[in-house]
């Protein structure tokens, strides 16, 4: 380049410190374009060599910021070389020293991570659709392995029904006179007849000294080893001991029958209590003996009845002894009674067959024994107790409840039904209890009040008509199966469920009963 090229820039620069403008750019490249063309066209006899020149040094030139990076990158460096195809002037020596710069102030910056294969934003993208890893599919397949175990339990294990079925029902006034009978026939109401024994004792203040003559009694077991019919014994029936001595029953006796089983009959045979013909020690007896039936003899039943004493016969005596007053005995053996009445009863309806219904005017007590203990004789207290059994009346639930829907209600299916309040029925027999009716084999009575009639439902037969079965069939299965039912409601759990469970042990049967 020539040297008024560079002192031109060089004057420019001392006297600006901004970069030149595009306008100097352009005059300097023309100017740098006409030298070179000089050189290439050389005049004949002109030498190439030119005296050596002073090289005057270019001012250094302080510039910051943007305008010394412009300057710097126009200025030539001391590496810039001439053009291969400019030809040289002689010898030409660049020297041009680096401008001073100012330090620059570092910039804290975080790096990108630049990928050498593609854009950062289309890794992100790629990111974003990246595919599952073969453990992101195993959890995922877990959580729905898990939840669709969850959902058999709840659909199969939980499975539950229950179904609220409100029966028929029906209450009427209940006036009727009835008859049982010990052998019904078709369409007649039969009873059973119940005995219950019991024993309660009193003690009494004995302050009156008395000439006494007590019978020796005891218990013994009566036998029919003859036939298969009953034997009715009348009272004081007499019972003879192997040395002789009579007792008797104080009130009759019937004796069953003989039961026949197989090889070998089962004699009948009843308990009852005796007493000596006549009082006396002589009659006690300690040991078990076997007594006779002198009515009997001559007879072919002497031989088939017969009777065993259970333990000792006592209580026989004859002299004087310390009694209490009469009418503390008399009010001793009152209270004994009534309590041994109510006893009775009580201990009877405990001991009940299933489905058994005793009504309280449907029994009667009858009082076998009252007596001193004969070990109180001369003791200033006697022991008096008073032995009794209570015999009654017993009808099966089931069939009084359907005997009375049969003759009340003016319609009616012989359907399975229950009077829900049977035991408040007022119960009346229509002859004297005392009298023994059952012996006759009748009972004749009454029954009056609101009888509350309820249809039974079977609970075992809903659970076979709905297992399995869609839920919405619930009212047309339950109205094809039964005639007496008025609603039902079904709650199935899971609520999603919608069948029935299969297995019967999973729906539950609730009866709604008493809404009338």
């Amino acid at each position: 380049m020539p040297k008024d090229i560079i002192q031109d820039i060089v004057s420019d620069d001392s006297k600006s410190n901004r970069p030149p403008s595009r306008v100097q750019k352009q005059k300097e490249k023309e100017d740098a374009d006409a030298s070179v063309g000089e050189h290439t066209a050389p005049k004949k006899n002109i030498s190439l060599k030119a005296p050596p020149r002073e090289i005057k040094k270019a001012p250094q030139a302080v510039a910051t910021g943007p305008v010394l990076t412009e300057l710097h990158r126009e200025l030539p460096s001391a590496r810039q070389t001439p053009p291969k195809h400019a030809p040289m002037e002689g010898p030409k020596i660049w020297h041009t020293e680096k401008p001073e710069f100012p330090p620059l102030k570092p910039r804290l910056y975080t790096p990108i991570q630049k990928s050498a294969s593609r854009p950062i934003f289309e890794r992100e993208k790629a990111s974003l659709q990246k595919p599952p890893g073969r453990r992101g599919l195993f959890i995922f397949g877990s959580i729905l392995a898990v939840l669709a175990v969850f959902f058999v339990l709840l659909s199969t294990v939980f499975s539950k029904a229950i179904v609220t079925i409100t029966p028929e029902e029906q209450e009427i006034p209940l006036v009727g006179d009835f008859v049982a009978y010990a052998e019904p026939k078709e369409g007649e109401l039969g009873f059973e007849l119940m005995t219950f024994k019991n024993t309660e004792e009193a003690s009494v203040a004995a302050t009156e000294l008395e000439e006494v003559e007590r019978k020796a009694s005891g218990k013994i077991i009566i036998y029919n080893n003859f036939n298969t019919e009953t034997q009715r014994l009348i009272k004081n029936t007499r019972f003879e001991s192997p040395d002789g001595k009579i007792y008797r029953i104080e009130s009759s006796i019937v004796v069953p029958g003989m039961k026949k089983a197989g090889e070998g009959d089962t004699p009948g045979s009843i308990e009852a209590t005796v007493f000596a013909d006549l009082a006396g020690e002589e009659y006690n007896i300690e040991a078990p003996v076997k007594f006779t039936i002198p009515g009997f003899k001559g007879t072919p039943r002497f031989e088939g009845f017969y009777a065993e004493s259970t333990g000792s016969i006592s209580g026989g005596f004859s002299g004087l002894v310390r009694t209490p007053k009469d009418e503390d005995f008399e009010a001793a053996k009152a209270s004994l009674l009534q309590s041994l009445e109510d006893n009775l009863f009580k201990n009877a309806l405990g001991e009940l067959p299933d489905d058994a219904l005793l009504f309280e005017n449907a029994s009667y007590v009858e009082i076998e024994n009252i007596r001193s203990d004969d070990k109180d004789i001369g003791n200033d207290q006697i022991t008096v107790s008073a032995e009794g059994v209570l015999y009654g009346v017993i009808f099966n639930r089931s069939l009084l409840s359907a005997y009375i829907a049969r003759n009340a209600l003016p319609r009616y299916d012989e359907s399975p039904v229950d009077v829900i309040n049977i035991e408040d029925l007022a119960f009346e027999p229509k002859t004297d209890l005392e009298s023994k009716p059952w012996e006759d084999g009748r009972v004749p009575f009454t029954l009056n009040g609101n009888a509350h009639i309820v249809w039974i439902i079977d609970e075992e037969k809903v659970k076979q008509e709905l297992t399995g079965a869609p839920r919405k069939s619930l009212g047309e299965r339950l109205s094809s199966a039964f005639e007496n039912i008025e609603s039902a409601e079904v709650t199935v759990r899971p609520f999603w469920r919608r069948t029935f469970p299969k297995n019967p042990e999973d729906i539950e049967v609730v009866i709604n009963i008493g809404q009338k």
